[in-house]
């Protein structure tokens, strides 16, 4: 079914202030975001080896599923996947498409590069 987009006039504008605010925020902005992720991914690609990724227990809901629920889980990530800018929500899906590509091994678990490629897009 069809999902409408935000309602009203306020949405343009505050878009606009953000991704101005964004631009005018400084360079080693990114540079942190880029050594938090490489922290991150240094710390948690261990870990990640070890889980076995190709166990069906990832593809099942935790609990018992119960419909509601899981509609309004689904309609905030809409909503905030509506709000969100759409360049970077396009690199974070780019980058997990590459870490899917890469997976390998008897865990299935991706590269540490593309691994660390995924929480940079995060």
């Amino acid at each position: 079914s069809f999902v409408p987009g935000p309602m009203g006039k306020r949405v343009a504008p505050v878009a606009a202030a953000a991704g101005a605010a964004t631009m005018m925020a400084p360079a080693a902005f990114a540079d942190e975001i880029g050594d938090a992720a490489k922290k991150l991914s240094e710390a948690s690609y261990p870990f990640a080896k070890e889980v076995d990724w190709n166990n069906g227990l990832y593809l099942q809901a935790p609990g018992q599923l119960q419909p509601l629920k899981a509609l309004k889980a689904i309609d905030k990530m809409i909503v905030m996947g509506a709000q969100a800018d759409p360049k970077l929500l396009s690199a974070a899906a780019a980058a997990h498409h590459k870490a899917i590509g890469s997976v390998s091994g008897a865990n299935g678990v991706t590269s540490k590069a593309d691994w660390e490629a995924v929480n940079a897009a995060l």
